[in-house]
């Protein structure tokens, strides 16, 4: 699995998220530790820390179901 970080950009009519500019953070991390390591680093860096924060988030696999149209067809064929 992988693990993005994302900007949450805080605003007086709500939140907005947004990938970071970073290369690596774009790709994603394999590790849940190296994305923490990149949201210490992207703080450090970070030139607004009272309107930025940043997020984990992590990729979901799931498989989606293929058989739909088939069971649509059977239906009007019965």
């Amino acid at each position: 699995m992988k693990y993005f970080v994302l900007e949450k950009f805080k605003y007086m009519r709500g939140y907005e998220h947004q990938m970071p500019q970073n290369e690596m953070c774009k790709n994603g991390f394999k590790d849940l530790k190296k994305a923490e390591a990149a949201i210490i680093a992207l703080e450090f860096l970070n030139h607004r820390p009272d309107m930025v924060s940043y997020i984990i988030v992590q990729e979901n696999e799931q498989s989606w179901p293929t058989g739909l149209g088939k069971e649509k067809n059977a239906k009007k064929k019965s």
